[in-house]
């Protein structure tokens, strides 16, 4: 199903289909293909549906940085026990971002305080509140313990 369509800037005007069907052939490669619904597969995670893209891309970092010690479908699995997780804490999550509302709406600010990789989650998303919803630098800010 890969088009032939001719990619600009790409060698020898290789196209889509040509790596597809090397990769066929090439042991180690990976092909994620989400059936993802309503949601495209985009190049941001701020408000365009980019959650698709990041499964994409934290499994195929994941499975490189850990030498095939992993299977693509346990990352998955993985990620699967997150939103199950996300559903049954849905409502006090849910308590959480209306409170966050409240602070802003009362001039107070929100302060996201992590290490390791929840910290770096909490940069990233406060990073992304200031091009997003037009937030102050002071309003949201993410700290690494």
């Amino acid at each position: 199903m890969a088009r032939r369509t001719h990619v600009s800037k790409w060698i020898n005007d290789t196209t889509f289909y040509d790596i597809a069907l090397r990769m066929e052939t090439t042991e180690g490669a990976l092909v994620i293909n989400p059936i993802i619904g309503p949601e495209p597969v985009s190049g941001s995670s701020r408000m365009k549906g980019g959650s698709a893209t990041k499964v994409i891309l934290d499994t195929v970092f994941y499975l490189a940085s850990c030498n095939n010690v992993m299977k693509a479908s346990e990352v998955i699995e993985m990620y699967r026990t997150a939103v199950g997780t996300m559903e049954i804490e849905g409502q006090d999550i849910a308590t959480v971002v209306e409170q966050a509302g409240e602070c802003l709406l009362n001039n107070a600010s929100i302060r996201y305080v992590g290490s390791s990789t929840f910290g770096i989650w909490g940069m990233i998303d406060a990073s992304e509140c200031v091009p997003t919803y037009n937030s102050s630098y002071n309003e949201i800010r993410g700290f690494m313990a």
